[in-house]
């Protein structure tokens, strides 16, 4: 096991955990009163300029034919998610039930814990952490906002024009110009990126302690069921997935890059849009919460020593 990694990564989980912790009790001390200024602060300009960032700088023509493997797997690891995560969840009868358990085992909080974990832990592959998810992208901004309607609805292709996508695709063109004619941001814009991008880990991890302080606490630990996919999620998914990445990679010789990839995503904890989700549509969020809060505190337990694994690979 890599010690320096797993220290690395505790030390880093220490610190957005503080802000967790901040933002928790910013609302049980009705300091903030809503979280949704926030929210928006970040989804419109915090979290699409770490999207931009990282592909604008790092998206050239030398990497668009490696990163393009990695958008297969994550696609076909999507698929994959979606169906097992299925087969394990169809047992329950509430429409709502099933959809929160389902949602949490596909979709991990790979923006609010994945973005900042990669960039401190394994910065070289975290522009294709970025590809690896544009599919799960595209599934929570379509696929997912139904999940959470009180009735079945079809899907919507307006999710695609979410702030997230915009700088995704911005950001690709502009990496790959820059590249081709060796232009360069001029500098105070880059500035303005890179302090934007700098604000979203703290603010990210404010709005996850915000959200989670709103369950109370004599709920949080009351369904057992919440346990057992918890545990699927950071413990089960990340070892039985990882082994059969690893095994493939031996079969068909693909980056070893991939293989890390997979058990990361899958290692990290459940994402917390359900609660947003649940939220908007007026339906039942405590399932969800519990989720994301159970699931956030024991990731910082399992996540150090799946990552001091991963970088030994």
């Amino acid at each position: 096991m890599n010690s320096t990694v797993f220290f690395l990564t505790l030390q880093q989980f220490c610190v957005l955990f503080f802000f967790l912790i901040v933002g928790f009790l910013l609302n049980r001390f009705k300091v903030l009163k809503d979280s949704k200024p926030l929210s928006a602060v970040l989804m419109w300009v915090f979290l699409p300029a770490v999207v931009f960032n990282v592909f604008y700088k790092n998206f050239t023509l030398a990497n668009f034919k490696v990163a393009l493997p990695y958008a297969l797997a994550g696609l076909i690891a999507l698929l994959v998610f979606i169906g097992v995560s299925y087969l394990l969840v169809r047992r329950f009868k509430d429409r709502i039930t099933r959809n929160t358990y389902w949602y949490s085992l596909i979709v991990t909080n790979m923006s609010y814990v994945g973005f900042p974990i990669m960039k401190s832990v394994f910065p070289e592959y975290e522009l294709y952490f970025m590809v690896f998810i544009i599919a799960v992208q595209i599934f929570i901004f379509t696929v997912s906002v139904s999940m959470f309607k009180p009735q079945p609805e079809k899907v919507s292709l307006k999710g695609l024009l979410s702030p997230m996508i915009i700088a995704l695709v911005l950001g690709i063109v502009c990496g790959l110009v820059f590249d081709s004619f060796s232009v360069k941001m001029p500098a105070p814009i880059e500035n303005i990126l890179d302090s934007a991008a700098s604000c979203m880990s703290p603010i990210a991890m404010l709005i996850t302690g915000f959200t989670l302080a709103k369950l109370p606490l004599s709920k949080v630990f009351s369904r057992l069921s919440v346990y057992v996919f918890t545990a699927l999620r950071l413990i089960v998914y990340p070892v039985v997935f990882g082994a059969i990445a690893y095994l493939l990679h031996l079969a068909l010789g693909f980056d070893i890059g991939i293989v890390k990839i997979i058990i990361i995503y899958s290692s990290l904890p459940m994402g917390i849009n359900s609660v947003f989700f649940a939220e908007a549509n007026g339906t039942d969020g405590t399932i969800a919460a519990q989720c994301a809060f159970i699931s956030h505190a024991a990731c910082i337990i399992t996540m150090p020593f799946i990552f001091a694994l991963v970088a030994i690979m």
